[in-house]
Formats: structure tokens, sequence, C-alpha cells
């Protein structure tokens, strides 16, 4: 995965002009400036970044973290370094104790505006369990289960707060592309802002424009996870406009900027 430095201080909390000068000063990540201009960090940049917040936290001065390099600062043990909340989410997901890992999620939701859940500690979630499964302390089997179930999770908080009211906004993802969970976020998103609006997943675009046509929907939102050719994006954008009622097509997530 590619990260935007902003992307990169939102997941870890460091502010991105700190990665910088750090960037500058020690040259430990590897930014690849795109055809857009901007750079971009690899989960490596990110899996490095979170282990010098670990030693920071731990009393470590950045200048000697430094002198570790690169190499060191990927490949330190991720286990020992997980805080106790984390090991605790990490446990439940290895054990398949979905039903305690909702009871914390519940927590969660009941102490922060949903709009901050959905945001902001789902997101670190998702990294945490991805993060985990690069560091193969996750199984592929466990971090599969875990995104079933945290899709199930999710689809459940949203639609209880649907409206009675026809669907103007349709929901899916991108073409070719079946991760769901960004969609969903975004669903949930228009669901706390009482937007009508319907999530139908990932479906191949005859389907997606099928719904359309027998539908009079305004907007439809394209999540996009992996990158895709600009020439790919424009055309699937075109047909949708011309073929149905649709007024507006929204693009967006972490592939959509990468395809940028």
């Amino acid at each position: 995965m590619k990260y935007l430095v902003g992307e990169l201080g939102e997941l870890t909390g460091i502010r991105p002009p700190t990665i910088r000068k750090w960037q500058e000063r020690f040259g430990v990540f590897t930014p690849i400036k795109g055809e857009n201009g901007y750079h971009y960090y690899t989960s490596e940049d990110y899996m490095i970044l979170l282990n010098i917040k670990h030693l920071l936290e731990n009393g470590k001065k950045i200048r000697d973290i430094m002198k570790l390099g690169r190499e060191e600062l990927f490949h330190l043990n991720f286990q020992s370094q997980f805080s106790d909340s984390e090991k605790k989410v990490l446990n439940l997901i290895e054990i398949g104790r979905f039903e305690k890992l909702e009871e914390q999620l519940d927590e969660a939701n009941h102490q922060m505006t949903f709009l901050d859940f959905i945001h902001k500690y789902i997101p670190n979630i998702l990294h945490l369990v991805g993060y985990a499964w690069e560091k193969r302390v996750l199984s592929v089997a466990e971090e599969h289960s875990f995104t079933k179930w945290l899709h199930s999770y999710l689809y459940q908080k949203s639609v209880k707060k649907i409206r009675l009211e026809k669907p103007i906004w349709l929901v899916t993802v991108f073409p070719d592309d079946q991760h769901e969970i960004g969609a969903l976020l975004h669903f949930a998103d228009l669901m706390y802002k009482k937007i009508p609006a319907k999530y139908v997943g990932a479906l191949p675009l005859e389907f997606i424009m099928e719904e359309l046509k027998e539908n009079s929907y305004r907007t439809v939102s394209l999540s996009m996870t992996l990158k895709q050719k600009k020439s790919k994006i424009e055309k699937v954008k075109e047909q949708i406009l011309k073929n149905t009622s649709v007024k507006k097509v929204l693009l967006g997530g972490r592939g959509y900027r990468l395809s940028k």
C-alpha cells in the first residue's frame, strides 16, 4: 500500500512536518514521487514509523533510534511493541471471539461521535490488523474472518440509521475491485448525515448499470482500493452519465488517489 504523508500522520499521530524533517535529516524512509507530484510512502515506511514512535514512547532519543538504520527498524519484533489494547484486539481475532470484539467496538462508539468512530477508530483498527498480517502475527484466515465479521458489524450499525425514503445515492465499489470496507464506511457516513442512500457492495459493471437504470439515483459513489488506469476510470464514469439518470459520479478511496 502507498500513503501520503498526511495519511501517515493521521494513522500514527506523528505530525507530517515531523515526518518530512526526519526524512530530510536521516533518510530512513523511501517516498516515491508520483506522476501527480505527490510523494507516496510505502507499507514498510508505515511500519518503520510505528516502530520509531514506540521507541520514542519508551524514552529513546530520535538520533539514537535513527542510528539503527532502515533495515533494523523495519525488522524490530512487532509483537512485543503492541500496546495492551492492541494485543487484546489481536488476541480476540486470533481466537475468533468476535462477540467480545463487538463489545469493545460498541464501547468505543459510545465514547465518541459516530463520525469519529468510522473515520478514525475503525481505520486505525483496520491498519492494525493489516500491519499484524504483514508481520505474520495474524494468519490469512484470521485476517479474512475479521474482515468478513467487520463488514457485517458495520453494515448492521449503518442500516439502523436508514431513513424510510427512496434512495437517491448509490454506494458501490469500482468494477473489478473487491474491497468493500471503504464503500461501507462511506455509506455509514451518508446514513449518519441522513442522506437517502443504498449500499450494494462490489458488483460487476453490468449489474451496477442495471441498478442505476431501474432506479432514479442522482449520485453514485465508486470506492477504489486498487489503482486503476485513468482511461478505465473515465470510461466507467462516461458510461454511467450517458446511460442513466445519474448527474454526479463520485470516486474515492486509496486506489483513486493513487490513480490520479
